[in-house]
């Protein structure tokens, strides 16, 4: 694999392919994104889910072989969780990553209160991390990241559940899944409680993503389009139209102001997250699975 990718704001691509790519954007308002600056190889397993750690320096890739992190100033990876330890099809892993590493590039994140809605239960059972999951079912799961404990069971969906995201800032109190059911929706982390309904979209939808304020949230779905929804109400903001094919992957820039989706037709996208304008396209050689941005600036 090719290392030393450049420091800087960065965006990260996985596709099937079979390559992670990261790509560099030096002024956001720029619409002629180009080549990209570092190609990673996965090897035989396609990568079909990305995640960046806070610190910038990490990434987590998810496939059918099982899930890999990456040293992005290395260019190197290891296999972490190998898929024959997980039941059923490992084609639907979503996964999120959090580290620091000493020596690496670092960037702050915000630190923002707790919601009220459900802030006062978001640490019942002590105060150590909080996992949540997908599987093939209709339920996501929160767990204990110490004692792996199950916390809680988000059970509103009537279709298989696709991804799913903690709200920023809420410490760890808010869980956003989408699913098969053509919906969204925003629960309390430790009791499991339905806080909201995204609905609009038209086909499945596919993945998320929370600003970094956690007062938006963005998901993708297959009826070609991304939406970008008021993360308390459920009121939709925004309709991004531009992909020929299903949308399987958004993510947000630190500072919230971007989105980047990806998709079937070979690109991923870059858009104003506000007004939902186009601002630049990214190409691969096959379907775009998934997307992240790099934290560090």
């Amino acid at each position: 694999p090719q290392t030393n990718p450049p420091a800087g704001r960065v965006v990260v691509t996985a596709g099937d392919d079979g390559s992670v790519k990261l790509w560099r954007v030096d002024d956001l308002r720029d619409a002629t994104l180009a080549a990209p600056v570092a190609t990673l190889d996965a090897g035989d397993a396609c990568p079909c889910r990305v995640a960046v750690a806070p610190d910038g320096c990490t990434c987590a890739t998810a496939s059918e072989a099982g899930v890999r992190v990456w040293d992005l100033d290395a260019g190197t990876s290891r296999l972490v969780v190998d898929a024959t330890r997980v039941a059923g099809d490992a084609r639907f892993f979503s996964c999120a990553l959090y580290s620091s590493f000493a020596g690496c590039r670092t960037a702050a994140a915000p630190v923002l209160p707790p919601p009220t809605e459900c802030s006062s239960s978001s640490r019942r059972g002590g105060g150590g991390p909080r996992v949540a999951t997908t599987s093939r079912g209709t339920a996501a799961r929160v767990w204990d990241g110490q004692t792996g404990a199950l916390v809680a069971t988000l059970d509103a969906h009537n279709a298989m559940v696709n991804a799913c995201a903690f709200v920023p800032g809420s410490d760890g109190a808010r869980v956003v899944t989408v699913s098969d059911d053509r919906t969204g929706r925003v629960f309390c982390a430790a009791t499991g409680r339905l806080l909201a309904t995204l609905e609009g979209h038209t086909r499945w939808v596919t993945s998320c993503a929370v600003s970094p304020t956690g007062r938006a949230v963005a998901t993708a779905s297959t009826d070609k389009t991304a939406r970008v929804w008021d993360a308390t109400t459920g009121a939709l903001r925004a309709t991004l139209v531009g992909h020929a094919s299903h949308v399987d992957g958004c993510a947000y820039t630190a500072d919230g102001k971007r989105l980047i989706t990806a998709s079937l037709d070979e690109t991923a996208r870059l858009w104003d997250a506000v007004t939902g304008a186009a601002v630049g396209v990214l190409r691969h050689d096959a379907a775009v699975t998934d997307c992240a941005f790099s934290s560090v600036v």
